[in-house]
């Protein structure tokens, strides 16, 4: 909903600002996926049951996913 505001708001010339802030949003979108994953990794089904522990390629996939997010966020 946001995003439809504000392609309708924006002009051609501004159009570098527009994706910009569009690739600065799905950064912060992976950043709360990987935290929703570490914090109830059943419902995604990466675990069979809530005490059983992530696996390593995982846990290297949600740390890099959420590093990488948080860095095209804040970068915008």
């Amino acid at each position: 909903m946001a995003g439809s505001i504000m392609a309708k708001r924006v002009e051609m010339t501004k159009m570098p600002e527009l994706v910009a802030f569009m690739h600065s949003m799905i950064g912060m979108a992976a950043v709360f996926i990987a935290i929703a994953a570490v914090v109830e990794p059943q419902s995604l089904g990466i675990v069979k049951q809530l005490g059983d522990a992530i696996p390593a390629g995982n846990r290297l996939e949600l740390f890099l996913g959420a590093a990488i997010g948080a860095i095209t966020f804040s970068v915008r």
